[in-house]
């Protein structure tokens, strides 16, 4: 009977110990989040409230709420840089710097209560690394 408790003790802590534990997970690193100021502001928590014509990018049914023609206009600055430093042989190697502009354009109109159109240019991803030669 011991045994059993003790399983059940060893799978809950490793259970905690995973919850809680923080884990860096640099997942989607060439990613383009900078969809609109607003949203950046609110960590892009605004797919359930959008009030700005971003939001076709995030929730497109929500231009729906938009009020006659709106347009937003954008661009960010980004400015990537990137190192690796070999395990073997200690070597370090830097990227080339390299600059973009990753902008974005989105225009809705609201025809009536029933229908809404929207148009949205932008780059959720475009981003280069150039590691040299």
């Amino acid at each position: 009977m011991a045994r059993r408790n003790s399983g059940w003790k060893f799978t809950g802590a490793a259970f905690l110990f995973h919850l809680l534990v923080p884990v860096a997970a640099f997942a989607s690193g060439f990613g383009i989040f900078t969809q609109s100021a607003s949203s950046l502001g609110q960590a892009a928590a605004v797919v359930a409230h959008g009030e700005e014509p971003s939001a076709i990018f995030f929730n497109p049914a929500l231009i729906s709420r938009l009020a006659g023609t709106q347009m937003e206009i954008g661009t960010t600055l980004l400015v990537p840089s990137r190192q690796f430093t070999s395990g073997e042989t200690g070597r370090r190697t830097d990227t080339k710097d390299s600059v973009f502009f990753p902008s974005t354009l989105f225009v809705t109109h609201r025809f009536s209560d029933r229908l809404s159109a929207g148009l949205g240019v932008f780059s959720p991803f475009g981003l280069g690394t150039d590691w040299g030669d």
